[in-house]
Protein backbone atom coordinates (compact mmCIF):
# COMPACT_ATOMS: atom_id res chain seq x y z
CA UNK A 1 0.00 0.00 0.00
CA UNK A 2 0.93 3.34 -0.80
CA UNK A 3 2.09 6.02 1.59
CA UNK A 4 0.02 9.09 1.09
CA UNK A 5 1.26 12.45 1.38
CA UNK A 6 0.61 14.69 4.00
CA UNK A 7 -1.46 17.23 2.27
CA UNK A 8 -3.91 14.31 1.17
CA UNK A 9 -4.97 14.08 4.53
CA UNK A 10 -9.00 13.78 5.00
CA UNK A 11 -10.86 14.57 8.00
CA UNK A 12 -11.50 11.62 10.54
CA UNK A 13 -15.23 11.97 10.19
CA UNK A 14 -14.64 10.85 6.23
CA UNK A 15 -13.55 7.86 7.55
CA UNK A 16 -15.81 7.23 10.21
CA UNK A 17 -18.76 8.20 8.14
CA UNK A 18 -17.42 5.31 6.03
CA UNK A 19 -17.60 3.03 9.15
CA UNK A 20 -21.07 3.93 9.75
CA UNK A 21 -21.55 2.61 6.13
CA UNK A 22 -19.57 -0.66 6.85
CA UNK A 23 -22.01 -1.42 9.91
CA UNK A 24 -25.00 -1.10 8.03
CA UNK A 25 -24.23 -3.51 5.25
CA UNK A 26 -22.85 -5.97 7.74
CA UNK A 27 -25.54 -5.88 10.29
CA UNK A 28 -28.74 -5.95 7.31
CA UNK A 29 -26.83 -9.10 5.81
CA UNK A 30 -26.48 -6.75 2.76
CA UNK A 31 -23.09 -6.80 1.89
CA UNK A 32 -23.59 -9.74 -0.22
CA UNK A 33 -26.26 -7.44 -2.76
CA UNK A 34 -23.90 -4.23 -1.81
CA UNK A 35 -22.12 -2.64 -4.64
CA UNK A 36 -18.79 -4.51 -3.74
CA UNK A 37 -16.46 -2.91 -6.25
CA UNK A 38 -17.63 0.71 -5.16
CA UNK A 39 -17.40 -0.49 -1.62
CA UNK A 40 -14.05 -2.00 -1.97
CA UNK A 41 -12.73 1.10 -3.49
CA UNK A 42 -13.62 3.56 -0.49
CA UNK A 43 -12.21 0.71 1.51
CA UNK A 44 -8.57 0.74 -0.09
CA UNK A 45 -8.89 4.60 0.00
CA UNK A 46 -9.25 4.51 3.69
CA UNK A 47 -7.18 1.94 5.02
CA UNK A 48 -3.87 3.29 3.70
CA UNK A 49 -5.02 6.60 4.81
CA UNK A 50 -5.65 5.66 8.46
CA UNK A 51 -2.75 3.38 8.40
CA UNK A 52 -0.02 6.70 7.53
CA UNK A 53 -1.89 8.65 10.01
CA UNK A 54 -0.92 5.99 12.27
CA UNK A 55 3.03 5.92 11.09
CA UNK A 56 3.21 9.77 10.74
CA UNK A 57 2.31 10.64 14.36
CA UNK A 58 2.97 13.80 13.23
CA UNK A 59 0.13 14.70 10.94
CA UNK A 60 -2.25 13.78 13.98
CA UNK A 61 -2.06 17.51 15.23
CA UNK A 62 -4.24 18.39 12.40
CA UNK A 63 -6.80 15.86 12.79
CA UNK A 64 -9.59 16.32 15.29
CA UNK A 65 -10.87 13.32 17.56
CA UNK A 66 -14.84 12.38 16.85
CA UNK A 67 -16.88 11.50 20.26
CA UNK A 68 -18.31 8.45 18.47
CA UNK A 69 -15.21 7.52 16.88
CA UNK A 70 -14.63 4.71 19.69
CA UNK A 71 -18.67 3.44 19.88
CA UNK A 72 -17.97 2.79 16.16
CA UNK A 73 -15.07 1.12 16.02
CA UNK A 74 -15.82 -1.11 18.55
CA UNK A 75 -19.54 -2.40 16.93
CA UNK A 76 -17.69 -2.39 13.49
CA UNK A 77 -14.81 -5.01 15.01
CA UNK A 78 -17.93 -6.72 16.65
CA UNK A 79 -19.84 -7.48 13.89
CA UNK A 80 -17.15 -8.21 11.70
CA UNK A 81 -16.14 -11.05 14.28
CA UNK A 82 -19.24 -12.31 14.50
CA UNK A 83 -19.53 -12.40 10.48
CA UNK A 84 -16.16 -13.87 9.99
CA UNK A 85 -17.72 -16.44 12.39
CA UNK A 86 -21.18 -16.95 10.10
CA UNK A 87 -19.39 -17.12 6.76
CA UNK A 88 -16.12 -19.58 7.87
CA UNK A 89 -19.04 -21.86 9.15
CA UNK A 90 -21.09 -21.75 5.99
CA UNK A 91 -18.72 -20.29 3.28
CA UNK A 92 -19.35 -21.94 -0.24
CA UNK A 93 -15.58 -21.21 -2.24
CA UNK A 94 -17.44 -22.16 -5.25
CA UNK A 95 -19.68 -19.06 -5.06
CA UNK A 96 -17.24 -15.77 -6.70
CA UNK A 97 -19.94 -13.44 -5.07
CA UNK A 98 -19.13 -15.14 -1.19
CA UNK A 99 -15.57 -15.13 -1.90
CA UNK A 100 -16.25 -11.24 -3.06
CA UNK A 101 -17.92 -10.28 0.16
CA UNK A 102 -15.45 -11.88 2.18
CA UNK A 103 -12.89 -9.89 0.90
CA UNK A 104 -14.53 -6.75 1.91
CA UNK A 105 -15.53 -8.36 5.31
CA UNK A 106 -11.75 -8.66 5.74
CA UNK A 107 -10.85 -5.26 4.71
CA UNK A 108 -13.32 -4.11 7.27
CA UNK A 109 -12.43 -5.82 10.06
CA UNK A 110 -8.55 -4.60 9.01
CA UNK A 111 -10.22 -0.91 8.90
CA UNK A 112 -11.60 -1.25 12.31
CA UNK A 113 -8.12 -2.20 13.73
CA UNK A 114 -6.97 0.05 12.85
CA UNK A 115 -9.36 2.60 13.52
CA UNK A 116 -9.08 0.81 17.34
CA UNK A 117 -5.73 2.18 17.26
CA UNK A 118 -6.18 5.40 16.07
CA UNK A 119 -8.83 6.21 18.27
CA UNK A 120 -6.63 5.74 20.90
CA UNK A 121 -3.80 7.48 19.78
CA UNK A 122 -6.24 10.50 19.18
CA UNK A 123 -7.52 10.29 22.53
CA UNK A 124 -5.58 12.75 24.70
CA UNK A 125 -6.12 10.43 28.48
CA UNK A 126 -3.17 9.29 29.55
CA UNK A 127 -2.53 5.87 29.13
CA UNK A 128 0.24 3.33 29.88
CA UNK A 129 2.09 2.65 26.43
CA UNK A 130 2.80 -1.04 27.37
CA UNK A 131 -1.07 -1.42 28.34
CA UNK A 132 -1.89 -0.10 24.69
CA UNK A 133 0.80 -2.30 22.85
CA UNK A 134 -0.47 -5.76 24.72
CA UNK A 135 -4.48 -4.49 23.86
CA UNK A 136 -3.64 -3.78 20.33
CA UNK A 137 -1.77 -6.70 20.04
CA UNK A 138 -4.85 -9.00 21.15
CA UNK A 139 -6.71 -7.69 18.66
CA UNK A 140 -4.01 -8.17 15.75
CA UNK A 141 -3.64 -12.40 16.56
CA UNK A 142 -7.31 -13.14 15.41
CA UNK A 143 -7.50 -10.83 12.20
CA UNK A 144 -4.01 -12.58 11.29
CA UNK A 145 -4.71 -15.54 11.56
CA UNK A 146 -8.05 -15.26 9.59
CA UNK A 147 -5.86 -13.23 6.93
CA UNK A 148 -3.53 -16.27 6.21
CA UNK A 149 -6.33 -18.89 6.03
CA UNK A 150 -7.91 -17.15 3.47
CA UNK A 151 -4.65 -16.38 1.29
CA UNK A 152 -4.91 -12.58 2.10
CA UNK A 153 -1.41 -11.57 2.38
CA UNK A 154 -2.00 -8.07 1.89
CA UNK A 155 -4.07 -7.54 5.32
CA UNK A 156 -2.23 -10.19 7.17
CA UNK A 157 1.15 -8.13 6.22
CA UNK A 158 -0.29 -4.72 7.04
CA UNK A 159 -1.52 -5.78 10.65
CA UNK A 160 1.92 -7.57 11.29
CA UNK A 161 3.15 -4.31 10.47
CA UNK A 162 1.66 -2.88 13.37
CA UNK A 163 2.13 -5.59 15.08
CA UNK A 164 5.74 -5.06 14.83
CA UNK A 165 5.45 -1.02 16.28
CA UNK A 166 3.66 -2.47 19.61
CA UNK A 167 5.91 -5.33 19.96
CA UNK A 168 8.76 -2.47 20.15
CA UNK A 169 6.41 -0.73 22.87
CA UNK A 170 6.70 -3.09 25.10
CA UNK A 171 10.28 -3.95 24.32
CA UNK A 172 10.84 -0.84 24.86
CA UNK A 173 8.78 -0.83 28.56
CA UNK A 174 11.03 -4.00 29.37
CA UNK A 175 14.17 -2.03 28.79
CA UNK A 176 13.40 0.70 30.91
CA UNK A 177 11.96 -1.61 33.40
CA UNK A 178 8.75 0.10 33.49
CA UNK A 179 6.76 -3.47 33.83
CA UNK A 180 6.01 -6.54 36.42
CA UNK A 181 7.07 -9.68 35.86
CA UNK A 182 3.58 -10.59 35.07
CA UNK A 183 3.00 -8.04 32.41
CA UNK A 184 6.36 -8.82 30.91
CA UNK A 185 5.28 -12.58 30.34
CA UNK A 186 2.10 -11.65 28.47
CA UNK A 187 4.69 -9.49 26.50
CA UNK A 188 6.69 -12.42 26.16
CA UNK A 189 3.38 -14.57 24.62
CA UNK A 190 2.23 -11.53 22.34
CA UNK A 191 6.22 -12.03 20.76
CA UNK A 192 5.98 -15.71 20.50
CA UNK A 193 2.71 -15.27 18.41
CA UNK A 194 4.04 -12.54 16.34
CA UNK A 195 6.99 -14.40 15.41
CA UNK A 196 4.72 -17.45 14.65
CA UNK A 197 2.43 -15.50 12.48
CA UNK A 198 5.18 -13.89 10.67
CA UNK A 199 6.52 -17.69 10.00
CA UNK A 200 3.16 -18.56 8.57
CA UNK A 201 2.93 -15.82 6.46
CA UNK A 202 6.59 -16.46 5.08
CA UNK A 203 5.88 -19.93 4.38
CA UNK A 204 2.83 -19.33 2.89
CA UNK A 205 4.92 -16.91 0.67
CA UNK A 206 7.48 -19.48 -0.26
CA UNK A 207 10.17 -17.74 1.79
CA UNK A 208 11.42 -20.22 4.26
CA UNK A 209 14.83 -17.92 4.95
CA UNK A 210 12.20 -15.35 6.79
CA UNK A 211 10.59 -18.22 7.78
CA UNK A 212 14.05 -19.45 9.57
CA UNK A 213 14.65 -16.11 10.79
CA UNK A 214 11.76 -15.47 12.67
CA UNK A 215 12.04 -18.96 14.18
CA UNK A 216 15.53 -17.99 15.29
CA UNK A 217 14.06 -15.50 17.36
CA UNK A 218 11.90 -17.61 19.29
CA UNK A 219 14.22 -19.78 20.59
CA UNK A 220 14.69 -17.56 24.04
CA UNK A 221 11.25 -17.41 24.27
CA UNK A 222 10.37 -21.01 24.70
CA UNK A 223 11.01 -21.36 28.72
CA UNK A 224 9.00 -18.21 29.24
CA UNK A 225 5.29 -18.67 28.01
CA UNK A 226 2.96 -20.02 28.33
CA UNK A 227 0.71 -23.37 27.13
CA UNK A 228 -1.28 -21.40 25.02
CA UNK A 229 1.31 -19.74 23.08
CA UNK A 230 3.19 -22.82 23.14
CA UNK A 231 0.99 -24.67 21.21
CA UNK A 232 0.56 -21.74 19.12
CA UNK A 233 4.19 -21.83 17.82
CA UNK A 234 4.27 -25.30 17.63
CA UNK A 235 0.96 -25.75 15.66
CA UNK A 236 2.47 -23.37 13.36
CA UNK A 237 5.87 -25.01 13.17
CA UNK A 238 3.50 -28.70 12.71
CA UNK A 239 2.19 -26.41 9.67
CA UNK A 240 4.94 -26.05 7.91
CA UNK A 241 6.87 -29.38 8.41
CA UNK A 242 3.89 -31.27 7.18
CA UNK A 243 3.07 -29.66 4.02
CA UNK A 244 6.34 -29.72 2.74
CA UNK A 245 7.09 -33.11 3.82
CA UNK A 246 3.52 -33.70 1.43
CA UNK A 247 5.07 -31.45 -1.27
CA UNK A 248 8.69 -34.23 -0.97
CA UNK A 249 10.94 -32.19 0.99
CA UNK A 250 10.80 -34.44 3.22
CA UNK A 251 14.51 -33.12 4.91
CA UNK A 252 13.22 -29.99 5.26
CA UNK A 253 9.73 -30.62 6.62
CA UNK A 254 11.42 -33.39 9.23
CA UNK A 255 13.58 -30.04 11.06
CA UNK A 256 10.60 -28.40 10.80
CA UNK A 257 8.71 -31.11 12.60
CA UNK A 258 11.02 -31.60 14.77
CA UNK A 259 11.46 -28.26 16.11
CA UNK A 260 7.56 -27.93 16.78
CA UNK A 261 8.11 -31.42 18.61
CA UNK A 262 10.82 -29.43 20.70
CA UNK A 263 9.16 -27.05 21.23
CA UNK A 264 5.62 -28.59 22.57
CA UNK A 265 7.54 -30.85 24.53
CA UNK A 266 9.02 -28.31 27.04
CA UNK A 267 5.26 -27.67 27.77
CA UNK A 268 4.03 -30.99 27.83
CA UNK A 269 2.23 -31.25 31.18
CA UNK A 270 0.54 -28.40 30.93
CA UNK A 271 -1.06 -28.80 27.69
CA UNK A 272 -4.76 -28.04 27.06
CA UNK A 273 -7.14 -31.02 25.22
CA UNK A 274 -6.83 -29.52 21.98
CA UNK A 275 -2.65 -28.87 22.84
CA UNK A 276 -2.79 -33.32 23.19
CA UNK A 277 -4.14 -33.43 20.12
CA UNK A 278 -1.28 -31.60 18.49
CA UNK A 279 1.12 -33.45 20.38
CA UNK A 280 -0.03 -36.42 19.26
CA UNK A 281 -0.10 -34.80 15.62
CA UNK A 282 3.70 -34.12 15.89
CA UNK A 283 4.95 -37.39 17.08
CA UNK A 284 2.30 -39.61 14.39
CA UNK A 285 4.07 -37.48 11.85
CA UNK A 286 7.78 -37.47 13.29
CA UNK A 287 7.49 -41.66 14.09
CA UNK A 288 5.82 -41.83 10.26
CA UNK A 289 9.13 -40.06 8.64
CA UNK A 290 11.78 -42.34 10.87
CA UNK A 291 10.51 -45.35 10.81
CA UNK A 292 12.44 -48.42 9.78
CA UNK A 293 12.85 -47.95 5.73
CA UNK A 294 11.85 -44.90 5.13
CA UNK A 295 14.59 -42.25 3.61
CA UNK A 296 15.26 -40.76 7.03
CA UNK A 297 15.07 -43.56 8.92
CA UNK A 298 15.84 -43.09 12.85
CA UNK A 299 15.05 -46.12 15.34
CA UNK A 300 16.58 -44.87 18.40
CA UNK A 301 14.63 -41.49 17.96
CA UNK A 302 11.13 -43.18 17.16
CA UNK A 303 11.74 -45.31 20.72
CA UNK A 304 12.25 -42.09 22.26
CA UNK A 305 9.23 -40.01 21.42
CA UNK A 306 7.19 -43.33 21.93
CA UNK A 307 8.56 -43.89 25.56
CA UNK A 308 8.34 -40.00 26.11
CA UNK A 309 4.88 -39.80 25.39
CA UNK A 310 3.72 -42.66 27.46
CA UNK A 311 3.62 -40.26 30.20
CA UNK A 312 2.01 -37.31 28.42
CA UNK A 313 -0.55 -39.76 27.09
CA UNK A 314 -1.15 -42.82 28.81
CA UNK A 315 -1.98 -45.82 26.41
CA UNK A 316 -3.83 -43.99 24.09
CA UNK A 317 -5.03 -45.87 21.29
CA UNK A 318 -2.37 -43.88 19.60
CA UNK A 319 0.29 -44.41 21.91
CA UNK A 320 -0.54 -48.40 21.17
CA UNK A 321 -0.81 -47.72 17.37
CA UNK A 322 2.95 -46.29 17.48
CA UNK A 323 4.22 -48.97 19.61
CA UNK A 324 2.81 -51.54 17.43
CA UNK A 325 3.78 -49.88 13.92
CA UNK A 326 7.31 -49.49 15.89
CA UNK A 327 7.49 -53.29 16.41
CA UNK A 328 6.20 -54.25 12.64
CA UNK A 329 8.88 -52.21 11.64
CA UNK A 330 11.62 -53.46 13.26
CA UNK A 331 10.29 -57.19 12.18
CA UNK A 332 9.73 -56.55 8.54
CA UNK A 333 13.88 -54.69 8.29
CA UNK A 334 15.72 -57.06 10.96
CA UNK A 335 15.92 -60.35 12.21
CA UNK A 336 14.74 -58.94 15.75
CA UNK A 337 11.51 -61.03 17.00
CA UNK A 338 9.19 -58.80 19.70
CA UNK A 339 8.05 -60.20 22.85
CA UNK A 340 4.47 -61.90 21.54
CA UNK A 341 2.90 -61.67 24.70
CA UNK A 342 3.73 -58.05 25.32
CA UNK A 343 2.43 -57.41 21.64
CA UNK A 344 -1.04 -59.29 22.63
CA UNK A 345 -0.99 -56.85 25.26
CA UNK A 346 -0.95 -54.30 23.51
CA UNK A 347 -3.32 -55.11 20.78
CA UNK A 348 -5.78 -55.84 23.98
CA UNK A 349 -5.04 -52.28 25.40
CA UNK A 350 -5.76 -50.53 21.59
CA UNK A 351 -9.12 -52.80 21.75
CA UNK A 352 -10.23 -51.58 25.02
CA UNK A 353 -9.18 -48.04 24.70
CA UNK A 354 -10.97 -47.46 21.48
CA UNK A 355 -14.48 -48.22 22.23
CA UNK A 356 -15.87 -44.64 22.03
CA UNK A 357 -13.82 -43.78 18.78
CA UNK A 358 -15.37 -45.35 15.69
CA UNK A 359 -12.87 -43.89 13.68
CA UNK A 360 -9.96 -45.46 14.80
CA UNK A 361 -12.19 -49.32 14.32
CA UNK A 362 -9.95 -49.20 10.66
CA UNK A 363 -6.82 -48.87 12.47
CA UNK A 364 -7.77 -51.22 15.13
CA UNK A 365 -8.74 -53.82 12.34
CA UNK A 366 -5.10 -53.44 10.60
CA UNK A 367 -3.71 -54.15 13.58
CA UNK A 368 -5.49 -57.26 14.45
CA UNK A 369 -5.12 -58.40 10.62
CA UNK A 370 -1.01 -58.23 11.40
CA UNK A 371 -1.52 -59.44 14.82
CA UNK A 372 -3.42 -63.07 13.13
CA UNK A 373 -0.64 -63.26 10.10
CA UNK A 374 1.54 -63.50 12.68
CA UNK A 375 -0.28 -65.85 16.04
CA UNK A 376 -3.41 -67.02 14.33
CA UNK A 377 -4.75 -68.77 17.31
CA UNK A 378 -3.46 -66.46 19.19
CA UNK A 379 -5.22 -63.46 18.11
CA UNK A 380 -9.11 -65.64 17.96
CA UNK A 381 -8.41 -66.13 21.55
CA UNK A 382 -7.30 -62.43 22.42
CA UNK A 383 -10.68 -61.21 20.99
CA UNK A 384 -12.92 -64.59 22.27
CA UNK A 385 -11.79 -63.42 25.77
CA UNK A 386 -12.73 -59.70 25.13
CA UNK A 387 -15.96 -61.09 23.55
CA UNK A 388 -16.90 -63.52 26.26
CA UNK A 389 -15.91 -60.71 29.44
CA UNK A 390 -18.73 -60.09 31.99
CA UNK A 391 -21.28 -57.31 31.86
CA UNK A 392 -19.65 -56.34 28.80
CA UNK A 393 -21.25 -53.07 27.25
CA UNK A 394 -23.69 -53.97 23.79
CA UNK A 395 -22.09 -51.53 21.53
CA UNK A 396 -18.52 -52.31 22.22
CA UNK A 397 -19.51 -55.67 22.14
CA UNK A 398 -20.37 -55.56 18.40
CA UNK A 399 -17.35 -53.50 17.34
CA UNK A 400 -15.27 -56.57 19.17
CA UNK A 401 -17.32 -59.21 17.47
CA UNK A 402 -16.76 -57.34 14.18
CA UNK A 403 -13.55 -57.82 14.43
CA UNK A 404 -13.09 -60.93 15.55
CA UNK A 405 -15.35 -61.95 12.75
CA UNK A 406 -12.85 -60.18 10.29
CA UNK A 407 -10.16 -61.63 10.91
CA UNK A 408 -11.27 -65.35 9.16
CA UNK A 409 -12.26 -63.10 6.02
CA UNK A 410 -9.28 -65.81 4.75
CA UNK A 411 -10.78 -69.11 5.56
CA UNK A 412 -11.08 -71.31 2.82
CA UNK A 413 -12.25 -74.37 4.95
CA UNK A 414 -14.71 -75.17 7.85
CA UNK A 415 -12.31 -76.45 10.59
CA UNK A 416 -12.41 -75.57 14.54
CA UNK A 417 -12.01 -71.93 14.33
CA UNK A 418 -15.72 -71.36 12.72
CA UNK A 419 -16.66 -73.72 15.40
CA UNK A 420 -15.02 -72.08 18.49
CA UNK A 421 -16.47 -67.81 16.79
CA UNK A 422 -19.55 -70.35 16.76
CA UNK A 423 -19.47 -71.58 20.28
CA UNK A 424 -18.28 -67.63 21.30
CA UNK A 425 -21.81 -66.03 18.90
CA UNK A 426 -24.02 -68.44 21.23
CA UNK A 427 -22.23 -67.91 24.56
CA UNK A 428 -22.69 -63.81 24.11
CA UNK A 429 -26.35 -64.38 23.46
CA UNK A 430 -26.98 -65.98 26.95
CA UNK A 431 -24.86 -63.65 28.88
CA UNK A 432 -25.28 -60.18 26.93
CA UNK A 433 -27.97 -58.51 29.05
CA UNK A 434 -28.86 -56.02 26.33
CA UNK A 435 -29.13 -56.79 22.30
CA UNK A 436 -26.31 -55.73 20.14
CA UNK A 437 -27.49 -52.57 18.07
CA UNK A 438 -28.76 -52.91 14.95
CA UNK A 439 -26.32 -50.77 12.94
CA UNK A 440 -23.49 -53.10 14.49
CA UNK A 441 -25.59 -56.33 13.55
CA UNK A 442 -25.96 -54.70 10.02
CA UNK A 443 -22.60 -54.33 9.29
CA UNK A 444 -21.54 -58.19 10.38
CA UNK A 445 -23.92 -59.15 8.25
CA UNK A 446 -22.69 -57.31 5.43
CA UNK A 447 -19.09 -59.17 6.06
CA UNK A 448 -20.39 -62.31 6.67
CA UNK A 449 -22.43 -61.64 3.32
CA UNK A 450 -19.08 -60.65 1.56
CA UNK A 451 -17.56 -64.11 3.06
CA UNK A 452 -20.52 -66.24 1.80
CA UNK A 453 -20.51 -64.73 -1.34
CA UNK A 454 -16.43 -65.45 -1.89
CA UNK A 455 -16.84 -69.32 -0.44
CA UNK A 456 -19.83 -69.82 -2.60
CA UNK A 457 -17.93 -68.80 -5.71
CA UNK A 458 -15.17 -70.98 -4.81
CA UNK A 459 -17.95 -73.61 -4.27
CA UNK A 460 -16.60 -74.00 -0.56
CA UNK A 461 -20.17 -75.41 0.36
CA UNK A 462 -19.40 -76.06 4.16
CA UNK A 463 -17.79 -72.41 4.60
CA UNK A 464 -20.63 -71.38 2.46
CA UNK A 465 -23.25 -73.19 5.19
CA UNK A 466 -21.42 -71.94 8.43
CA UNK A 467 -21.77 -68.12 7.46
CA UNK A 468 -25.28 -68.71 6.82
CA UNK A 469 -26.24 -70.29 10.21
CA UNK A 470 -23.91 -67.90 12.05
CA UNK A 471 -25.60 -64.70 10.51
CA UNK A 472 -28.93 -66.74 11.74
CA UNK A 473 -27.86 -67.50 15.02
CA UNK A 474 -30.60 -65.19 17.95
CA UNK A 475 -27.93 -62.97 18.58
CA UNK A 476 -27.98 -61.37 15.45
CA UNK A 477 -31.77 -61.85 14.85
CA UNK A 478 -33.63 -58.78 15.42
CA UNK A 479 -37.10 -57.41 14.38
CA UNK A 480 -35.38 -54.31 13.01
CA UNK A 481 -32.76 -56.27 10.52
CA UNK A 482 -33.05 -56.54 6.96
CA UNK A 483 -32.18 -58.57 4.33
CA UNK A 484 -31.87 -62.09 6.48
CA UNK A 485 -33.80 -63.55 3.75
CA UNK A 486 -30.84 -63.86 1.66
CA UNK A 487 -28.82 -66.02 4.16
CA UNK A 488 -31.71 -68.69 4.49
CA UNK A 489 -32.02 -68.85 0.48
CA UNK A 490 -28.82 -69.44 0.44
CA UNK A 491 -28.89 -72.21 3.22
CA UNK A 492 -31.92 -73.64 1.31
CA UNK A 493 -29.93 -73.63 -1.97
CA UNK A 494 -27.04 -75.17 -0.40
CA UNK A 495 -29.14 -78.51 1.13
CA UNK A 496 -30.15 -78.75 -2.01
CA UNK A 497 -26.79 -78.87 -3.95
CA UNK A 498 -26.04 -81.54 -1.91
CA UNK A 499 -29.29 -83.24 -1.82
CA UNK A 500 -30.62 -82.53 1.94
CA UNK A 501 -32.34 -80.71 3.92
CA UNK A 502 -31.90 -82.44 6.93
CA UNK A 503 -29.86 -79.63 7.77
CA UNK A 504 -32.61 -77.46 8.73
CA UNK A 505 -34.32 -77.30 11.96
CA UNK A 506 -35.96 -73.79 11.80
CA UNK A 507 -39.34 -73.96 12.76
CA UNK A 508 -41.75 -72.71 9.96
CA UNK A 509 -43.17 -69.92 11.73
CA UNK A 510 -39.43 -68.73 13.00
CA UNK A 511 -38.32 -68.52 9.67
CA UNK A 512 -38.78 -65.24 7.75
CA UNK A 513 -40.24 -65.74 4.20
CA UNK A 514 -36.80 -65.79 2.75
CA UNK A 515 -38.05 -65.51 -0.90
CA UNK A 516 -39.12 -61.90 0.00
CA UNK A 517 -41.50 -60.60 -2.70
CA UNK A 518 -40.52 -62.95 -5.47
CA UNK A 519 -43.32 -65.04 -5.99
CA UNK A 520 -42.13 -67.54 -8.48
CA UNK A 521 -38.56 -68.29 -6.33
CA UNK A 522 -41.24 -68.89 -3.55
CA UNK A 523 -42.77 -71.84 -5.86
CA UNK A 524 -39.61 -73.08 -7.20
CA UNK A 525 -37.69 -73.58 -4.21
CA UNK A 526 -40.94 -75.12 -2.17
CA UNK A 527 -41.02 -77.84 -4.86
CA UNK A 528 -37.52 -78.35 -5.04
CA UNK A 529 -37.51 -79.01 -2.05
CA UNK A 530 -40.67 -80.89 -1.81
CA UNK A 531 -38.90 -83.26 -4.60
CA UNK A 532 -36.08 -83.79 -1.76
CA UNK A 533 -37.87 -85.27 0.90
Amino acid sequence: MKDHPSHNVKKVDDVVGLLDSLQVHLTSGSIQNADLEHLSARLQSAIPLVNFWLTNPTTLDKLTRPKDLDSHCCKLWNTCVRERMSWTAQRCETERDAGDANTALMSAWLLSFLCLELDRVLSNKPSDQAEEASYMMGLMVPLVKASINDANFETARLALQRGAAHLGNLNLAVSRGEKEPAEDKVGSNFQAKYYAMRIWLAWQENCLDVAEHMYTKTAALHTVIDAGSIEFLAGILQRVGSDLISKDTIGVGLTWLQRAYSVICSHAGALTSQGENLYLAVCNDLISCLLLGSPFEHPEQVESIIQQAQPVVGHSPMWCHWWLRARNSVEQHTDSQCDEDQYAQVIKRLIVTTESQDNLLPLVWNHVKDFRRRRPACAAKLLSQLLLQPDLDSQYAGKILFLRISIMSDKTTHDEECEELSDVVNQMHHQMPTAIPSATVELCHSLIWEMTKSASTLEHVDLVQFWCELALRPLFRTSAIRGIDKFFRKLLLCGMKRNELSIYDCEANAMPSFCGDDVSLTHYLSLKAASLS
